[in-house]
């Protein structure tokens, strides 16, 4: 077997000491939506708990004498969970990117061991989101596969979903069909398959007892304090979820804003979900709050989303809890996406069966990396 041409090695600097060198790969290696120096700066200095360490991965040439350099990066994020009711620190494995030059399963590895062994040693659990073609470099390093996220979307006009697609099967005679008078609002009742009758049917009812309201992510107050600390013991594992971090999360997002489900008083929060409106489609990032809430959230949502133009809503979600509310609004699993993968810490042996029981998570969108 011939010898690599590179002799890699894994630092750790602070994120001050490392920056120019992760916005240079970050920027040569990941697809990202905002400015590489706007993400580094919202998750290392604007981030409630900022992390203060980064991994480089840097490589020398085996025929030269000059200094190595980065060509690879992967940090660690600082999140909390709640986990029957405790709140447990732990870590998130973020932003895993190597130069395409390097893109050999050796110095990958290096780095993702690299972390697991720092996640072993300083926290309890460590959780992460490969992508594709990184989830055989996490299964060698032998982190533990929680499961998927998956899709689940709830086609709100339907004729509209139809118009954008392509020729091919009944779209087009279906849209040929819809000219005629009539048909077209048949045919939309037709395929919502009484989902609209429920719809109805289900907010009037939830009126009589609770409210929903849009208020903007800046607007985010002390009543999601109150609900994050009550609602919390509700759920086996969930991510942190109180004002804070709210607002941190989603500080940058655009179109993006919260539905309340609040008493009739208007004061007292029951549960939220957290929505970017954005080309028709309706992407829920986050679902909290009491648990018996959850189907009035829903009940008043999907209509005021249709009011509002969406023709499809869709959301990720790994879990048990929610479920059940999902199945009773019309929600279908398109597919699975991105993979969860775990770490249990040398201190965190009481939590390794959790890699076993994935319905006891509520995992969506927002506990992602990104």
């Amino acid at each position: 077997m011939a010898a690599t041409p590179f002799h890699y090695e894994v630092s750790r600097q602070s994120p001050h000491e490392a920056r120019d060198d992760v916005l240079r790969v970050w920027q040569r290696n990941l697809d990202l939506e905002w400015p590489a120096s706007k993400k580094f700066d919202w998750l290392y200095h604007e981030c409630p708990t900022p992390a203060h360490e980064i991994f480089l991965l840097k490589a020398k040439s085996s025929s030269t004498d000059g200094a190595p350099k980065v060509v690879g990066t992967v940090g660690i994020a600082l999140r909390q969970l709640c986990i029957n009711g405790t709140d447990v620190p732990v870590i998130v494995v973020v932003d895993l990117a190597v130069d395409r030059k390097h893109r050999s399963l050796l110095p990958a590895l290096r780095l993702t061991r690299e972390v697991q062994l720092f996640a072993k040693e300083h926290c309890l659990l460590a959780y992460g989101y490969p992508n594709h073609a990184a989830e055989g470099v996490f299964k060698r390093a032998e982190y533990l596969e929680l499961g998927r996220l998956t899709r689940y979307a709830r086609v709100l006009r339907p004729m509209e979903y139809v118009d954008r697609l392509d020729d091919y099967m009944l779209a087009k005679p279906l849209r040929a069909m819809s000219t005629f008078p009539g048909f077209r609002q048949w045919l939309e009742t037709a395929l919502n398959d009484g989902h609209w009758v429920c719809d109805t049917v289900r907010a009037i009812s939830s009126m009589r007892s609770f409210h929903l309201d849009w208020i903007d992510i800046g607007m985010i107050d002390e009543r999601f304090d109150r609900l994050w600390a009550t609602a919390r013991q509700q759920y086996g594992v969930v991510g942190r979820r109180d004002a804070v971090f709210l607002r941190w999360r989603y500080a940058h997002s655009r179109d993006t804003q919260v539905a309340t489900l609040t008493g009739c008083d208007r004061d007292d929060l029951r549960a939220y979900a957290i929505v970017e409106l954005a080309d028709g489609i309706a992407h829920i990032h986050d679902i909290f709050g009491a648990q018996q809430q959850l189907p009035a959230l829903l009940d008043q949502l999907m209509p005021e989303l249709y009011r509002r133009g969406a023709v499809v809503v869709s959301l990720a979600y790994l879990g048990g809890l929610l479920q059940p509310t999902l199945d009773k609004h019309g929600f279908t699993a398109r597919e699975a996406e991105r993979q969860v993968v775990l770490v249990v810490g040398q201190q965190g042996e009481r939590y390794r069966q959790l890699a076993n029981q994935p319905q006891r998570w509520h995992l969506l969108d927002i506990d992602e990396d990104i």
